[in-house]
Parts: structure tokens; sequence; C-alpha cells
């Protein structure tokens, strides 16, 4: 709680303190008043925040929101192997499948938050207990913080300042809320900023932030634009399709939400706010290969499996450009997995867009694997991946439900087979990962552990 607070400190022994415990003071006390001398000043702020999807707010390339994006370092302390145990571990939450959160919540400490957002259950780990604990609504007036509409995966919030403090833009089936953590009460404070069940997570937008919600009575979505720090919200779409909205993204122009009926756009170079269906209606969007690709062109391109993918009218996959009604496709060979910004064909990384073939030095062997990217790191190009052995279609992987043999890899640091960690886990691409405390962890609802690993610090 002092280091949170951020209390000056002083290791005198006229001050009762040592170097190995020194005496804390309250964050106002400048001085000592035992000596009057000058006590150490608190670490400057620089707790790290990191919200679902990927930690990826405030990356200025790439997906603002919905690409497998981070702006931290996944370079890992060197002589980790999967034959190792991890040199980390938490315990995993309680509940099911819940949405990691790291936020300082405007204090000088970053804490640990776990949604269960099927039960509107939220818990903080106590590292001084090494257990996770609920935290509580502050008084009887906080609504639900719980969506049934966005499940694991789906789910993300976004900063905001309410009224000078930090908060939480946070979608919700009772609306959209600010919420406000209290970490050393374990309490939070929640208010309704846009009141109608929200159908999609809040994406950033021209220093606005617009949502798809359904308000109460209605039998449709609207989207809203809402300013964070106050003000009514804009309807700035009616009579989109009550559908599901299992994609999102945004660029610093343009946000997009996807479903399989079609696109919600807000584009406000553009003053755009429209539902796009897919046109032909066949187009079927692959959500399981990754997210859109953000295209050097600027452009949001999503891969699909289209009736008329290639020049003689034969169906198969392509990417199609995204936000307007007439859109541009690009052929290719075989499924691409994607982050947003990059793309593995089979075990094979792409460094263009992906509609293009990999580099494939002459007599490089093809092994019988399939390699998932899982996070992306845009500051020095590390990329976590999954590696699985299999020797048929990427289709029938993403459909086994069987445990299968995992390795886990950064591309860029562990160029060997092994990789830094191994687990037997059915549907390995559930894994998350998040940065907590100056390491890597790896979140699977299925572990029995959250295993982490220390990462290098900056300029090492």
């Amino acid at each position: 709680m002092a280091a949170a607070l951020g209390s000056p400190g002083s290791t005198a022994p006229e001050d009762g303190a040592t170097a190995d415990s020194p005496a804390l003071f309250p964050p106002s006390f400048v001085y000592s008043p035992a000596t009057g001398k000058p006590l150490d000043p608190p670490p400057p702020k620089h707790a790290p925040l990191w919200l679902p999807p990927s930690g990826s707010q405030g990356l200025d390339k790439g997906l603002l929101r919905g690409g497998k994006l981070t702006r931290s370092s996944l370079r890992l302390r060197e002589g980790f192997t999967s034959q190792k145990a991890a040199p980390l571990e938490l315990l995993p939450p309680p509940g099911g499948h819940c949405n990691i959160m790291v936020s300082p919540c405007g204090l000088r400490s970053s804490f640990l938050f776990a949604l269960d957002a099927k039960n509107g259950a939220l818990y903080c780990w106590v590292p001084r207990e090494r257990s996770w604990s609920e935290m509580l609504p502050a008084d009887e007036r906080c609504p639900y913080l719980g969506s049934d509409q966005l499940p694991y995966g789906v789910w993300s919030a976004e900063p905001c300042e309410r009224g000078g403090k930090h908060a939480l833009l946070w979608p919700s089936d009772a609306g959209l809320l600010a919420v406000a953590l209290n970490p050393l009460a374990m309490t939070y404070c929640a208010e309704i900023i846009s009141e109608g069940r929200c159908m999609s997570p809040a994406l950033p937008l021209g220093g606005r932030h617009f949502v798809l919600q359904r308000r109460s009575g209605e039998t449709a979505t609207s989207m809203f634009s809402i300013a964070p720090e106050g003000g009514p919200p804009e309807r700035k779409c009616s009579g989109i399709p009550d559908c599901y909205w299992a994609c999102s993204a945004a660029t610093p122009m343009e946000a997009i939400w996807l479903s399989n009926t079609g696109q919600a756009v807000a584009n406000i170079r553009r003053q755009q706010y429209e539902f796009i269906p897919w046109e032909p209606e066949a187009v079927e969007p692959l959500f399981n290969f990754g997210p859109p690709h953000y295209a050097r062109d600027g452009r949001l391109w999503m891969q699909v499996l289209h009736p008329q993918a290639t020049p003689d009218g034969e169906e198969g996959r392509c990417f199609v450009s995204l936000g307007r009604r007439s859109y541009e496709k690009q052929s290719f060979l075989g499924v691409r997995f994607l982050t947003g910004q990059s793309a593995f064909k089979v075990e094979q990384r792409i460094q263009e867009d992906p509609w293009h073939e990999p580099m494939v030095a002459p007599g490089t062997h093809q092994k019988d694997e399939i390699v998932l990217p899982i996070l992306e790191s845009v500051s020095d190009h590390s990329l976590l991946t999954l590696r699985v052995y299999h020797s048929d279609s990427a289709d029938s992987f993403l459909a086994n439900r069987t445990a299968v043999q995992t390795r886990y890899q950064i591309v860029g640091q562990h160029e060997d087979d092994l990789g830094f960690h191994a687990a037997r886990v059915a549907e390995p691409w559930l894994t998350a990962a998040f940065v907590y405390d100056g390491a890597l962890y790896l979140y699977h609802p299925a572990f029995n552990t959250i295993p982490g690993w220390p990462l290098l610090a900056a300029g090492e």
C-alpha cells in the first residue's frame, strides 16, 4: 500500500530504519520528522497498463484495438526452455474463462485483476497472500459488471479520465460503465454513462468512444458516440440488425465491428456511420484465424470465404477490404493466421501483407506443424507463438477439441523448436498472454497455474 501510494522513505537509523528495512512515511511528508533531513522520494509514476485483448492501448502504429499487438517487449531473460519449469507462477482466478487486466488505478504500482464476465465477479490478486480476493461494490447503487453478450476473448475495456480520476470504460449488460477500481480497499465504483445493453466493446476514435448498444424497449442495435469526460451519448446510426459481433478493430480514422451478417463502420474522416451487409450474402468471415489485418495502404482487410474468390469464379479464401460497400479482393493460397500486423502460413512468417506468399529458401523443410501467433510486439518485432504438430488442415486443427502437445516460442529470440514452455492442452488458441510486474504470463482456462517468465528490461 505504501509503494502504491508513493510513500517517501528513509534508511537512517534515527528514523528507526535500516538499508534492508526502510522507514516509510505518508505521501505528503518531504522531510524526516526525526532529523529534518530530506526523505528519499518515491519512484516516478510509470506503472504499466494492460487491458484485453492484448494490452494494445496507445499504439502509435498498427491497430489501436482488436489486434494481437502490444508496445511491450516480449524478450525473455536467457536460460528458459520448455524442459524447465517456469520460474514464476500465479494461481488461476476463480470462476471460468476470465479476462485478465493490469492497471495502476491512478496509483504508483500496477495491480492484477480478473473479470468473470459471465457471473459479473471481479477479483484482485493479493501478492502478499498469493491469492485472489473478490472486489465488492462500494455501494448498492453500483450496476452489474458482467456481460453475457461479450464472451471471453471478445470483451475489452478502455482507459479514460472521469472527474480527473482514472477509470475504465467497461461494456456490460447494464450499459457502458465508467469503473473506478480501488485495490487498496478491494472495492469498485461504477456509473452508467450510456444506457443500453452493450453488444460490442467500445472503440476509441477521434477523442471519443464508439459502441454498439441495444436500449431497453428497442429490438435493433444502435451505434453511439460517447465523450468519456461527460455529456450525453450521440446516436450515430440506428436499425443495425441484432447479431453476434465476433471481432472489432480500430485505426486512427476508422472503427469497425464485424459479424457473420456484416460490418458496422464509424469513419470520422468521411463522417460515415452505417451498417454494411456482406455482399454477396454468402461471404463468410473467418474469425478463428485472427483479427482484421492493418495493411500498408492504411485499410483494414478481413480473411473470408468468398463464393467468387478467384478470377475464374471458384469459391475460396481471400482478403476483402473493409469499411465501404464496394470492396477489393486479394486472393491467396492456403490459410493465414494473423496478428493484425503479421501473418503465418503454416510455419512460415509473412513479412508483407498476408495475401503474399512467404519467402522460403530453396530446400527448406516444411514441418508437419502449425504456428499460431498469440501476441506481437511492435517495439522490437518479437512475436509470441504456439507450435503444434499437425499434419492435417488448419480448419481441422481449429475444430479439434482434444488435448495436444503445445510449445510456446518467442520468434526473434528462440529459434529452436523447443521454445520456452510446453503444455498438453485442448484448444491452445485460447491462451492469453499478459505482462505484469516485469514478467510475461500465459493464462489458459485449463491451466492449473499461470506460469510466468521475467522479461528483459529496456536496454538489456
